[in-house]
C-alpha cells in the first residue's frame, strides 16, 4: 500500500512538473498558500556562507488544482520540487516533495495559530522522520520559514529561514 501510495505521488509530481503555466487562477481549496504565489522568495543560509542564497517559487499549476514550490540552493547544487494539491480523502491540502538528493517527504497542511502548518514525514535512505514546518508572512513582507523533526523521542529544531521577496 506504501509503496503503490509513492509511486502514484512520484508520477504526479512528474506530471504536474512538465505541464506547468503561469497565471491561473486558484483553486479555493488551496487559499492557505495564496500569499506565496506568484512570488520570487530569496533567504540566506547562514551555515553557508554570505553567498550561500536560497531562492524558492510558488506557482499555480493544473488549471488551479495545484501549487508548485521550487527551490534552488546553488552553493550545494540543491534543487527540490513540492506540489500542494487538494487531498479529497483527508479533506485537507496534501503536499508530496522530492529532492535531487533522493530524500522525499509527504504530509498535510493546514491553518494552526494563525501560521500555515505543513506536518509530515520526511523520508531518507536510512531512516523516516515525523516533521512540523510553519510557513509565516509577517506584517514588514517577510516570509518565515520554521522546520522540527521529531528524532530520538524529542522534537528538534531544524532550519529557520527568514525569505525576502524579490522585486524584479
Amino acid at each position: 500500500m506504501k509503496n503503490t501510495k509513492n509511486i502514484s505521488c512520484t508520477i504526479i509530481l512528474i506530471f504536474l512538473s512538465l505541464t506547468s503555466v503561469y497565471g491561473q487562477k486558484l483553486d479555493e481549496k488551496l487559499r492557505l498558500l495564496k500569499p506565496l504565489i506568484n512570488t520570487k522568495w530569496e533567504a540566506q543560509e547562514t551555515r553557508f556562507g554570505e553567498d550561500a542564497i536560497i531562492n524558492r517559487w510558488f506557482e499555480v499549476i493544473e488549471d488551479g488544482k495545484a501549487v508548485k514550490r521550487t527551490d534552488t540552493f546553488k552553493v550545494i547544487n540543491a534543487t527540490s520540487v513540492y506540489l500542494y494539491f487538494w487531498d479529497f480523502e483527508k479533506q485537507e491540502i496534501g503536499v508530496f516533495g522530492i529532492h535531487n538528493n533522493g530524500n522525499f517527504v509527504h504530509g498535510h497542511v493546514k491553518e494552526e495559530e494563525g501560521k500555515i502548518l505543513i506536518y509530515g514525514y520526511g523520508i531518507f535512505p536510512d531512516k523516516k522522520l515525523e516533521f512540523r514546518n510553519t510557513y509565516e508572512l509577517n506584517t514588514d513582507g517577510k516570509f518565515l520559514d520554521k522546520y522540527y523533526r521529531f528524532e530520538d523521542n524529542a522534537w528538534q529544531s531544524g532550519h529557520s529561514w527568514e525569505f525576502n521577496q524579490i522585486k524584479e
